[in-house]
């Protein structure tokens, strides 16, 4: 299976290195993909995309799921993301151990941290092997599952799509 070019930069992530960097790439490939979705699905994509002001990640998240395109759980590790990467962009010396309760569920409602407090006291342990671990779990319940979800619903990844 041929993987798309937003796929090839999510496998990326853990070269980064850094969490700071892994949270906030992940945060731009989640936006891109929700952008593409809003350009395929919206029947106003010029108006939405055109306007970042307005049309901020956050308004963009509650439009597409108020057009019914994600579900809750994803809707809420959307915005889990949203606001760990905030915690990265107005403190760059963040705990990542202590956010990682912010809520990330898998597809089927299960915390995707299980084990929270086991999860924490690893990263605290191995801040660079067991943190990277967990933001990649972390990539999967945000990207991983709107990636998933636009592939479903037949959104080209790999190409512009027709603007409307």
């Amino acid at each position: 299976m041929r993987l798309d070019y937003s796929q090839r930069l999510a496998r990326g992530l853990p070269r980064l290195g850094s969490h700071l960097a892994i949270v906030v790439t992940l945060h731009l490939l989640t936006e891109f993909v929700l952008d593409r979705l809003i350009k395929s699905k919206s029947p106003t994509p010029k108006r939405i995309l055109d306007d970042s002001r307005t049309f901020t990640y956050s308004v963009k998240l509650v439009l597409v799921r108020n057009m019914g395109l994600i579900d809750e759980p994803l809707f809420r590790n959307l915005d889990a993301l949203r606001r760990l990467r905030n915690e990265y962009a107005h403190g760059l010396d963040v705990d990542l151990a202590a956010k990682l309760n912010l809520g990330f569920v898998e597809r089927d409602g299960k915390p995707v941290f299980r084990r929270l407090s086991e999860t924490v006291k690893t990263v605290r342990d191995d801040p660079e092997g067991a943190g990277i671990s967990a933001l990649m779990s972390i990539a999967d319940a945000t990207f991983g599952q709107l990636h998933a979800t636009c592939v479903a619903l037949g959104v080209d990844l790999e190409h512009d799509a027709v603007a409307k």
